[in-house]
């Protein structure tokens, strides 16, 4: 047993006995200093628990932070995206007023081409009517010249046609009939139950040429003239012969005489229902009067 004296024995039987140590500071302690350990130990728990809260929330606010960052970058982007969508669209704006005014212009440009179209086609038109009378007024005047050309050549006309139908022509007989002469050809009362139409056309005949034969009988020549004989000049000629024969009971032949042929009559000639008298554009001049 170790003997005390003094504090330094009572510290050396301290150090040298552990239960004794125990027993010792059960006995001069306080259950409040007792607890301190336990304390302070769930105080630094506390405390490492709470600085792992603060980094934490230091990591959470710097996560906070760079997405704040990334926010306000990918901002920064809308609004640059923004202003160039902006100003594109000011752009397109721009365009789109230029190209209303350069459509207006053409549209003042169309409706300007369109009213000197018009203007054009009115003066064509007026041009077509008036070249149409000239046309028709032409081909009068041709018919006319044809007809004076086929009148000037009755004589040859009569000669080929009966030479064509072995005729002896007594030449001094061939004449042409004016109208009064020719309306002594017909028969009143045959002449009136004819058609208006066939009258008139009779009446109104090109050349009607009488000639006769060595034997005394008198033949007749039915001649339409034409610049273009066609198939209305061959109906009138064949027409009117027949009238002819029908009146007099004489023979007639139907002619046609001019510069061309529509070729749609040409079977007609080939079969020698008609006879054709070519002229020649030299021919047909007015005829001269006195």
């Amino acid at each position: 047993m170790v003997t005390i004296n003094t504090a330094e024995d009572i510290l050396t039987a301290l150090r040298s006995d552990p239960e004794l140590l125990r027993q010792v500071r059960l006995a001069i302690m306080t259950d409040d200093v007792l607890a301190l350990p336990e304390q302070v130990q769930s105080i630094l728990q506390t405390q490492s628990e709470t600085l792992a809260d603060i980094a934490d929330l230091r990591r959470i606010q710097n996560e906070i932070l760079a997405d704040i960052a990334d926010l306000r970058q990918t901002q920064n982007r809308i609004l640059a995206d923004t202003a160039d969508l902006r100003q594109t669209q000011n752009e397109i704006l721009a365009d789109t007023a230029d190209l209303r005014q350069t459509q207006n212009g053409m549209l003042q440009t169309q409706e300007s081409i369109l009213q000197t179209q018009s203007e054009i086609l009115r003066h064509l038109e007026n041009l077509h009517t008036r070249f149409g009378r000239m046309d028709h007024d032409f081909r009068n005047f041709r018919g006319n010249f044809a007809e004076t050309a086929a009148r000037k050549s009755a004589f040859d006309i009569a000669i080929l046609i009966s030479e064509a139908n072995g005729l002896d022509l007594v030449y001094t007989s061939v004449e042409t009939l004016n109208q009064n002469a020719r309306v002594q050809l017909v028969d009143n009362r045959q002449f009136a139950a004819l058609p208006l139409a066939t009258r008139r056309s009779y009446a109104k005949a090109d050349v009607i040429i009488s000639a006769a034969t060595s034997d005394g009988s008198t033949f007749y020549i039915a001649v339409e003239a034409s610049y273009t004989c066609d198939g209305r000049d061959t109906s009138r000629a064949m027409s009117h012969s027949r009238l002819l024969t029908q009146f007099t009971g004489k023979r007639a032949f139907p002619a046609i005489a001019g510069v061309r042929l529509d070729r749609t009559i040409q079977p007609l000639l080939d079969s020698g229902d008609i006879f054709w008298y070519p002229i020649e554009e030299e021919e047909m001049e007015p005829e001269e009067t006195d």
